[in-house]
């Protein structure tokens, strides 16, 4: 996967440089307009003016130079334990996620499992991925292109407010669960931290707040908060509102989500029938985002 950290509108000059002794101090005085660092992961030597060489990178963008660089997945932090999961290789040379994240461009060296296999001379098995070398690569493979669909979404958030564009999608996948005192609650915010690790996303549980409930729902509504957030991977909050239709649209739409979960009861009663169903509202209302329906 390689990350164009940052673009220049003139590529006239082009310097190569490898530099671990000086870090980027050599470039900087030759004052290039892009240059190439490779690889970005590694470490400098102790008398280098910085400790990495991805804070080489962040000095040279700060002088205005450009840079061509190339990113293991292993080196990336946040995915370092799970490429050593499947790979069995370690490595102490790490970047931080978020420092790809401000790339200005990114390219994903994609080669699927099976033609992978096929041009290292390995035997492909007639039911397609099923022995273990070509798993490993197929999960790499998604690691690598939910990495560059973090950057792909990091990159569309930082157009549209530059260009003042009100945000209505994403590539970055949020999934919103939506809590009620009859709703099968925990079922839904399993289902969420699964997705949310699955797709290395976000995950937002929200309750809206209703008057008059009992001491037993009051206490069941904070139970599914309290537990959504001591699996430390979900942002909770509590919204105030007469409709909650439109409080779960709009805060669906500021937060950029993707899929709502929701429970719905199969019984009905006096005020679907006055107001209309609220999942029909909601899918309505949602235009764009997928609504999950959890039975009660």
């Amino acid at each position: 996967m390689g990350a164009r950290v940052r673009r220049h509108p003139r590529w006239g000059q082009l310097s190569r440089a490898v530099v671990p002794q000086r870090g980027g101090y050599a470039v900087l005085r030759r004052a290039p307009q892009v240059c190439v660092i490779d690889p970005l992961g590694a470490e400098n030597p102790v008398t280098s003016r910085n400790p990495h060489r991805w804070q080489d990178v962040q000095e040279l963008l700060r002088n205005g130079i450009s840079v061509l660089t190339s990113v293991n997945l292993l080196h990336v932090e946040e995915y370092r334990e799970k490429v050593q999961a499947i790979t069995g290789k370690y490595t102490t040379e790490t970047i931080p996620k978020s420092f790809l994240l401000a790339a200005d461009d990114i390219v994903i060296v994609d080669v699927p499992a099976d033609l992978c296999l096929a041009r290292s001379g390995e035997k492909l098995t007639s039911i397609g991925i099923s022995n273990a070398r070509e798993r490993k690569l197929s999960e790499l493979r998604e690691l690598a292109l939910l990495l560059t669909a973090e950057v792909v979404d990091a990159q569309l958030e930082t157009y549209v407010h530059a260009h003042g564009i009100q945000p209505v999608f994403g590539t970055h996948e949020r999934f919103l669960v939506c809590i009620t005192p009859e709703s099968n609650a925990m079922a839904m915010i399993q289902s969420g931290i699964r997705n949310k690790e699955r797709f290395q996303g976000e995950l937002y549980v929200v309750y809206i707040h209703r008057n008059g409930l009992s001491c037993e729902e009051s206490a069941r509504i904070e139970t599914y908060l309290q537990a959504a957030r001591n699996a430390g991977v979900a942002t909770t909050e509590i919204l105030q509102s007469d409709d909650p239709v439109s409080a779960i649209a709009e805060f669906a739409t500021e937060k950029r989500i993707t899929q709502i979960f929701i429970g719905h009861g199969s019984h009905d009663n006096w005020r679907d029938r006055l107001f209309g169903d609220p999942v029909l509202r909601l899918i309505r209302a949602s235009d764009g985002i997928d609504v999950r329906v959890f039975p009660q």
